[in-house]
């Protein structure tokens, strides 16, 4: 059995950089959302940890195992970028595992402007320490359109936007970017 190859929703659209700042779509091996049901937390991370998971315990926040990043979105509700392209299972008694990976873009945002532009995308205050490396949310743009942003370092921060939107949200980062020199 072999994997479905996966492709980006930007074709071949190039990477975007300027002096202090660049822009490329970022590929994952996998992508997923974990609900637990109410009162199985703590029996969704159990069944997650031989996968090489671990699971932040506060919304907001991002853990890194072996098998890949945990963001938790909500109580009980995380987003599992994935080392691996094969997904980890629940017994439905405590949760659900949903591949997402086909319905999303992921960007990276890096360099000395990136926490400028990132801060014209979100509708929060991503000033430090407030929101600093390692915390995520979910929050939508200017164009109102939704993504979840996870900062990995005080100057690079990626971005997950639904693939519908994909296109359309790199020519939104491409505009924004233009006063900071990205062509």
């Amino acid at each position: 059995m072999t994997m479905i190859e996966r492709r980006s929703a930007l074709g071949d659209a190039a990477a975007l950089a300027g002096p202090r700042l660049q822009i490329r779509d970022r590929g994952f091996a996998a992508l997923a959302l974990v609900a637990a049901w109410p009162g199985t937390g703590p029996d969704v991370a159990a069944a997650l940890a031989p996968a090489g998971l671990d699971l932040p315990a506060a919304a907001g926040t991002v853990a890194e195992g072996p098998g890949g990043h945990a963001m938790m979105l909500a109580p009980g509700r995380w987003l599992l970028e994935l080392a691996a392209p094969a997904l980890p299972r629940l017994d439905a008694a405590i949760g659900t595992v949903t591949d997402i990976g086909h319905a999303r873009c992921s960007f990276m945002l890096a360099g000395e402007d990136a926490p400028a532009l990132a801060g014209k995308l979100a509708a929060v205050d991503l000033s430090l320490p407030r929101h600093g490396p390692g915390t995520v949310l979910q929050t939508g743009s200017a164009h109102s359109t939704p993504f979840t942003l996870w900062r990995q370092g005080p100057d690079r921060f990626v971005l997950y936007v639904e693939r519908s939107y994909g296109r359309d949200f790199l020519d939104s980062l491409a505009a924004e970017a233009a006063e900071f020199g990205v062509a």
